[in-house]
């Protein structure tokens, strides 16, 4: 991941604040994901919340819009689709501690028992433990979490709170690990994010290769719009697979932009080493083993987002309020670098 230099404040001989410029500014959207190391079921007949949900190594998008005045800090906080009214304070060292509880009166409760993030650079970094609470009476019960928790400012590139680990240049090589701790969406699907800046008429072809995963590519704008599919929507073509240990993708650029590189497990929860490279086309280089695909200027189509499932019984109930938990918010108005 990228590495943060802490913020220094400047001092003049004072011991105590005295104006709301002595203090560290947090205000703002700040968005990530948190990675859960421990679950302990409290009570209820299913447990699946600590199974299902907040297994060790899952991780899952938070969301925080903060106010600030002086040292008091006020917001909301977005659990996936879950949502609460957060309070709190910053400290001189940029410490900013919450509390609060999301989905009161929903399908769950999350009572915020610790939640101590530190500014650093342009992220808030630090650990998140919570309380989770069923509030349907369908034998969930209730559960504690501790996690890792690191949420970026609107000045970091990431996709869906996931920064860029590595800026790449149009024929770079690298090798990389997928474990738990890594990003993941509601499909349960480790990945690890990179960039590429690009121009009018610039051929890549991505290659992801891996011996121990089912690699899966996807290639995306910096609007979270899914680029080289037959739609903007469609997944199944998105990353071409032509053996069970590479998939391929090759785009043409038409304008210029960021392209995003994300390198995931096709089959969830996978882990392992793999490796990626890029490659021109066109000039002195090679031809692609799959197609080319021109990516449109202009609309490209509605972001990736979650739709959200239907349901009617007690396992479809289950998916929905994993889904209520892992889905991002539809989010437009993306930073470049």
């Amino acid at each position: 991941m990228a590495t943060f230099v802490v913020a220094v404040l400047a001092g003049c001989g004072d011991d105590e604040p005295s104006g709301p410029g002595d203090f560290p500014d947090v205000r703002g959207n700040w968005t990530g994901q948190y990675s859960v190391v421990d679950c302990d079921w409290l009570s209820g007949t299913d447990p699946f919340f600590c199974e299902d949900l907040f297994f060790v190594g899952r991780s899952l998008i938070l969301e925080v819009d903060l106010a600030q005045s002086n040292s008091n800090v006020n917001g909301q906080a977005f659990q996936g689709l879950i949502q609460g009214p957060v309070t709190g304070t910053v400290d001189m060292s940029g410490l900013v501690r919450l509390s609060g509880e999301l989905g009161t009166n929903n399908d769950a409760t999350t009572t915020i028992e610790d939640w101590e993030t530190l500014l650093v650079g342009d992220s808030l970094v630090g650990p998140w433990v919570f309380l989770v609470v069923d509030n349907t009476a369908a034998g969930f019960g209730s559960a504690r979490i501790d996690a890792d928790l690191t949420l970026v400012g609107p000045s970091v590139l990431d996709f869906f709170g996931c920064p860029v680990e590595k800026w790449l240049e149009q024929t770079d090589s690298l090798a990389g690990v997928l474990e738990p701790g890594d990003c993941m969406l509601d499909d349960e699907r480790y990945w690890d994010l990179y960039a590429v800046d690009v121009g009018p008429g610039d051929s890549i072809e991505f290659l992801m290769g891996a011996q121990s995963v089912s690699p899966g590519l996807l290639i995306a704008d910096v609007d979270d719009v899914l680029l080289g599919c037959s739609s903007p929507e469609a997944t199944v073509d998105c990353d071409q697979n032509p053996s069970d240990s590479v998939a391929a993708v090759a785009l043409e650029a038409t304008i210029p932009e960021t392209w995003l590189i994300i390198a995931s497990a096709f089959e969830a929860r996978d882990t392992g080493s793999y490796w990626l490279t890029l490659r021109k086309l066109g000039g002195a280089g090679a031809t692609s083993a799959v197609p080319l695909r021109r990516v449109p200027a202009g609309v490209r189509g509605p972001a990736l987002d979650a739709n959200g499932p239907s349901w009617s019984t007690s396992e479809g109930y289950e998916e929905y309020l994993a889904w209520k938990f892992a889905a991002p918010r539809n989010r437009v108005g993306r930073s470049r670098r």
